[in-house]
């Protein structure tokens, strides 16, 4: 299957057949300097920081219910806690990867 795609894109012509070719640059360059760029970059690291400040804070309380639940005996409690917690963490780390992703693509140079 592979090496039928492989086949029919170096014998295809036209637009995608000058990306297959060796040595076709298209000369394209990001353009880094509209004016509102700053702004939302700014914007971006301010809904990312402060959705990790909520996360914590979710976090801390979530632990406290989950503790409070464990040293009380409140089994409720104490499955609530720990499931919402787990979701915090998945909410950090899905928050992380865009945060990750990004930064990846601001700072991303094609040469």
């Amino acid at each position: 299957m592979l090496d039928l795609l492989s086949n029919t894109l170096h014998t295809m012509t036209g637009p995608l057949g000058l990306l297959v070719q060796e040595g076709f640059d298209p000369d394209v360059e990001p353009i880094m300097d509209s004016p509102w760029n700053d702004f939302f970059q700014e914007m971006g690291g301010r809904l990312i920081g402060t959705g990790f400040i909520f996360l914590v804070i979710f976090a801390a309380v979530f632990l406290f219910m989950w503790l409070g639940g464990r040293f009380g005996g409140n089994a409720r409690a104490q499955e609530g806690g720990l499931s919402n917690l787990l979701w915090v963490v998945l909410g950090a780390v899905i928050l992380a990867s865009i945060a990750g992703a990004i930064a990846w693509f601001s700072g991303f140079s094609l040469f």
